[in-house]
């Protein structure tokens, strides 16, 4: 039976994979390596163009996961996980403009991509008792598992990219 940590390593093993190629849009590559430097990239990551951040989001989760300790993990788990929760409960519409903005920051991710942050999110979801976020979970897990399994097209049997 594999262990939480073996689970974890294989875990950050895909995320690095599944981005690998995303290359750092800027000069010198900003490197995260602890969970003070994950936390703080975090906070700004909005600011961030949408490049950049594809290249940081599977870098902050590794680390979130990897490195950090209570109390700094549980804040670290909670922000990633209610970035990542797009289609976030909002009965009066007043987030609109944020909803747009994740869909087109993470429009361009590919299935694969797409299935290691869902992944990521499983992990999470059984190892870390985060009972305050249960909400965020569940829409995260419910978005990133549909966009991990784009539609078949008909006619065609090839899956469309982008839905």
């Amino acid at each position: 039976m594999p262990t939480a940590e073996h689970n974890c390593n294989e875990i950050t093993q895909r995320i690095m994979a599944a981005f690998a190629e995303v290359p750092w849009p800027y000069g010198s590559a900003v490197h995260i390596n602890t969970p003070e430097e994950a936390m703080a990239e975090l906070e700004d990551i909005l600011l961030r163009s949408d490049e950049a951040m594809k290249y940081m989001l599977p870098r902050i989760m590794c680390v979130a996961v990897t490195a950090a300790k209570p109390p700094l993990l549980e804040r670290l788990l909670s922000r990633l996980l209610e970035f990542l929760d797009v289609d976030f409960y909002d009965p009066e519409g007043t987030n609109n403009p944020l909803k747009q903005a994740k869909l087109r920051m993470f429009s361009g991710y590919t299935p694969a991509q797409a299935k290691a942050v869902w992944r990521w999110l499983k992990y999470v979801q059984a190892h870390f008792g985060l009972t305050d976020c249960q909400d965020y979970v569940a829409s995260a897990l419910q978005y990133w598992n549909g966009k991990s399994n784009p539609p078949v097209s008909k006619g065609t049997g090839e899956r469309r990219i982008g839905s």
